[in-house]
C-alpha cells in the first residue's frame, strides 16, 4: 500500500487496496487522499457514484481547509482502479465493495491515526455506503453521514419501476453480464464537462459523457440494495441529505440541465432519505445538478454553506 502521487496534483496521493478476488479476477481499489497540513484526527471518505470516479479536487480542499483529512475511494472496476480485461463498474451484489471499504477505513483509522470519520457518498455510492454502515453497524464505522443525491429509487415511470426493473433483474441473476440495450442519456455529462457546456474537466475514457453499457447483474445489485433501504434502516449517526429543488428529464441539452437534477427524482430522494435512520436532516439546494458540488453558482456555495452549518451543529472546530 506504498503510496505515490495522484493525478489530481500537488498535495495529492494515491495508494492500492487489494488485490480482492471477486468472480475470478484479481480486483484493486484505490484510496486518494490529501491530508491537512495541520495536524488532525478528523476525515471524510467519499464514495463516488456510477459511471464515475474522484476527481473534485475543490471537494477536498473544501474539506481539508474545514480541518479535516480528506480520503476519496475509486472502486474496484471504476476509475483510477479499472484494469484491462474488465468491465467498467460491474458488480452483482453491492457487498463486493465491502472488503475495499474496510480496508480503506482500516487505512483511515489505524494507520493514518483518524478518530472520527465522517462518511461522504454521491448517488450509486450512497447505497453502497449506507448498506455498508448498516451491515457494519456494530463497529460503527462512519461518526456521521452527508449524502449529495443519494440514488435510493431508480428514476422511471411506475409501470418500469413495478415490472421492468424486477423482469431485468431476474434477468441479471441468470445472465448478470448482459449488456441492456439503450444506455445513459449525454444530457448530464454535456451540462458537467467543459468542453460542451459545463465547467468541470474529467477523464472521459473514465466517465464517458455517453456512458457505459449498463449490465443486468448491476441493475439487480441496485434493485435488491433498494428494497433494503426502502423498507428501512436502522443507522443511527447524523445524516445531512443533501438535493436539488428540483429534476428534469431533457431529451437533449437544455439550459434546464444546469438548474436540475437530470440523473435522479429528487421527490424520491426526499421520500427515501427519511427511512435510513433516527437521525436524518433534509437539505434542498436551489437550483442544483445531480453532483451538488459541480453545480453552477450560486447553487454550489449554497451546497458548501450547507455542510459547514450542518458539521458546526456537530463539532464546533469546524473552521
Amino acid at each position: 500500500m506504498h503510496a505515490t502521487h495522484d493525478i489530481l496534483g500537488e498535495g495529492f496521493s494515491r495508494r492500492d487496496l487489494g488485490p480482492f478476488p471477486i468472480d475470478g479476477q484479481d480486483c484493486v481499489a484505490t484510496l486518494v487522499s490529501k491530508p491537512c497540513p495541520a495536524a488532525s484526527r478528523k476525515a471524510v471518505l467519499y464514495l463516488h457514484g456510477y459511471i464515475d470516479y474522484f476527481f473534485q479536487a475543490h471537494l477536498a480542499n473544501w474539506f481539508v481547509a474545514a480541518g479535516y483529512n480528506f480520503y476519496a475511494l475509486d472502486l474496484h472496476r471504476c476509475g483510477r482502479s479499472l484494469r484491462a480485461g474488465q468491465i467498467p463498474h460491474y458488480c452483482r451484489d453491492l457487498a463486493e465493495y465491502g472488503a475495499e471499504i474496510t480496508a480503506a477505513l482500516q487505512v483511515i483509522r489505524q494507520t493514518d491515526g483518524n478518530a472520527a470519520v465522517v462518511g461522504n457518498f454521491h448517488s450509486t455510492g450512497a447505497p453502497i455506503g449506507l448498506l455498508y454502515a448498516q451491515d457494519h453497524a456494530a463497529e460503527r464505522p462512519f461518526d456521521s453521514l452527508i449524502l449529495n443525491s443519494p440514488f435510493l429509487a431508480f428514476n422511471d415511470s411506475w409501470i418500469n419501476e413495478a415490472v421492468l426493473i424486477k423482469v431485468i433483474a431476474s434477468l441479471g441473476q441468470f445472465f448478470p453480464e448482459q449488456a441492456l440495450p439503450g444506455g445513459l442519456s449525454p444530457v448530464y455529462g454535456q451540462s458537467v464537462h467543459r468542453a460542451f457546456q459545463g465547467e468541470w474537466d474529467f477523464d472521459r475514457s473514465w466517465k464517458p459523457i455517453e456512458g457505459f453499457p449498463t449490465r443486468a447483474g448491476w441493475i439487480r445489485a441496485i434493485h435488491q440494495a433498494h428494497r433494503r433501504i426502502q423498507a428501512g434502516l436502522t443507522l443511527d449517526c447524523p445524516i445531512l441529505c443533501l438535493f436539488s429543488s428540483a429534476s428534469s428529464r431533457p431529451q437533449a441539452f437544455e439550459e434546464i440541465a444546469c438548474r436540475s437534477d437530470t440523473v435522479l427524482d429528487v421527490k424520491d430522494i426526499a421520500r427515501y432519505s427519511t427511512t435510513l435512520g433516527s437521525n436524518v436532516t433534509q437539505r434542498v439546494i436551489t437550483h442544483g445538478m445531480h453532483d451538488l458540488v459541480l453545480s453552477r453558482e450560486p447553487a454550489r456555495s449554497e451546497v458548501f454553506a450547507a455542510m459547514r452549518a450542518w458539521l458546526n451543529t456537530l463539532d464546533g472546530d469546524v473552521a
